[in-house]
């Protein structure tokens, strides 16, 4: 199948890679790309303990990580658990889901301190109102900021459409028109990730079990 994968770089290679080997072909054209914020060292005064929602979090924050290594870090899903471990970060735990796993699991590790959420600009949930209405301490700091791709088309010929953040299917909204998508398959990594394309009529649409790249891919 000749899949669209939309995720911003280098995520997006990762996911091309992952495609071949399962005898597919991708097109990588992102729609969207990350940005790094203005912060230094001293925002992270404080912090008891890192939450990671994203491996463009990790990316922003690598730098850092020799300084940072000490502290705890919870990470919303398995590949930025990875992506945290070998930035350096010493003692990393995975909540294997989406940011309501990611609030149980920092719930379930009392006693840290507040908690920093290193997050995109417009992050996908409120991790930290999360936290504090269930009385624990917590702030974010925005790292990175997504940002549209410089792409104004749907890549042709392709057979489906790979979509990994809401931020990416407004993109994708904003590029193509109704007819395109009779004949397409929407591959989504949560419900919330597709919701920008409910108004598009797709021939199929898939959302992964679990928001993590391993369920996306057992969908096709």
């Amino acid at each position: 199948m000749r899949i669209w994968v939309t995720r911003a770089l280098p995520q997006a290679t990762a996911t091309a890679a992952r495609l071949v080997a399962r005898g597919h072909d991708p097109v990588v054209v992102p729609v969207i790309e990350t940005r790094p914020a203005r912060f230094g060292l001293e925002d992270f005064a404080g912090a008891g303990a890192l939450a990671l929602t994203s491996q463009a979090g990790v990316a922003a924050v690598a730098e850092f990580a020799p300084r940072l290594c000490a502290l705890p870090v919870f990470a919303v899903g398995d590949a930025t658990a990875t992506a945290a471990r070998l930035a350096g970060f010493d003692q990393v735990y995975s909540a294997s889901g989406r940011v309501e796993d990611l609030v149980a699991l920092v719930l379930a590790h009392p006693g840290l301190g507040p908690i920093l959420h290193a997050s995109a600009a417009l992050p996908a949930g409120d991790l930290v109102g999360e936290l504090v209405r269930a009385g624990r301490p917590a702030r974010r700091l925005v790292v990175y900021e997504t940002v549209p791709s410089p792409i104004w088309a749907m890549p042709n010929p392709v057979e489906a459409i790979m979509v990994h953040s809401a931020q990416a299917a407004k993109a994708v909204a904003a590029m193509i028109l109704p007819h395109q998508t009779a004949n397409l398959h929407l591959y989504g990594l949560s419900s919330e990730a597709i919701m920008p394309l409910a108004a598009f009529n797709f021939a199929k649409i898939a959302v992964a079990r679990f928001a993590n790249e391993e369920s996306i891919l057992s969908l096709l």
